[in-house]
């Protein structure tokens, strides 16, 4: 906030919502190295102002309550923020190793296909051509102890096999969903906390930030495995598309709009006076 205010002109004509948001941001300032732009003096020329006036004084009041509901919970909710941040960066981790995997597949296959190629032209046997399909079957189904590359059904060609993958994202996606509906749940609070009392000024922008982090978490999870990104595509082609049913089996990272807040986190009691 600029440091030049006309404290005078506040002081006889500011509202009780002026006077206390101009406090609260002093108070903000003066957490950092620069410190806040108002003296000791001037902070309490600004309280002495609304003494006179007890429905100013309350409604006063009821705004450093209303900041002051922000300032007690701030760690609470950067602490689900965090939490977040760190279970969807293991979700992206497995995706890119489930991608890896994918590429690896593709990749055989194009071999497989060169060698039943050569064969099929009547080109020169390939030496070791059995050593070598042998070597890719055996590698594929060693590849990772989460992902397999087996062999389809009729099929010489590879396919990836995510079920161990799956059964490790379950749990983590188990932990992203839960802590997503307690986020859920805080930012529905404080919605109708601040739209009740005409207040969204009086969070702090960093807590502010948070809310909007929940809403549409900004993570290194690729666009193929956000069931956001899936559910928008859904709603734009329906379910006939053949983007949407290629895309319908990666995607996996729960979408902020499909999670039920969860009841039991007293988050109405948290923002309420």
């Amino acid at each position: 906030m600029a440091k030049k205010i006309n404290l005078k002109e506040i002081l006889e004509k500011g509202s009780p919502k002026q006077k206390a948001l101009l406090i609260i941001q002093n108070d903000e300032e003066s957490e950092r190295i620069k410190g806040g732009f108002l003296t000791d003096r001037e902070v309490d020329s600004i309280r002495k102002s609304l003494q006179s006036s007890p429905d100013e004084l309350r409604e006063f009041n009821k705004y450093l309550k209303i900041a002051d509901k922000y300032a007690v919970n701030r760690f609470r909710i950067y602490a689900l923020q965090e939490n977040l941040k760190k279970l969807s960066a293991k979700i992206a981790a497995y995706t890119f190793l489930w991608e890896l995997a994918e590429k690896e597949a593709e990749t055989l296959n194009t071999i497989l296909g060169l060698l039943d190629n050569s064969e099929n032209k009547g080109k020169k046997e390939i030496p070791h051509r059995a050593d070598i399909e042998k070597y890719i079957y055996t590698s594929g189904a060693n590849w990772h102890r989460w992902l397999k590359l087996k062999k389809k059904d009729n099929s010489r060609e590879l396919e990836v096999d995510v079920t161990l993958l799956k059964k490790a994202l379950d749990d983590v996606i188990a932990d992203y969903t839960f802590s997503l509906s307690v986020a859920k749940a805080f930012t529905i609070a404080s919605d109708k906390f601040v739209e009740r009392y005409n207040a969204s000024a009086f969070i702090p922008s960093d807590v502010s930030g948070m809310f909007d982090y929940f809403k549409s978490p900004n993570t290194d999870v690729p666009d193929l495995y956000r069931r956001d990104v899936y559910l928008s595509l859904l709603k734009e082609k329906g379910e006939e598309d053949r983007e949407v049913q290629y895309r319908k089996k990666y995607a996996i990272l729960p979408s902020y709009e499909e999670i039920e807040p969860l009841k039991d986190t007293h988050a109405d009691k948290v923002f309420s006076l």
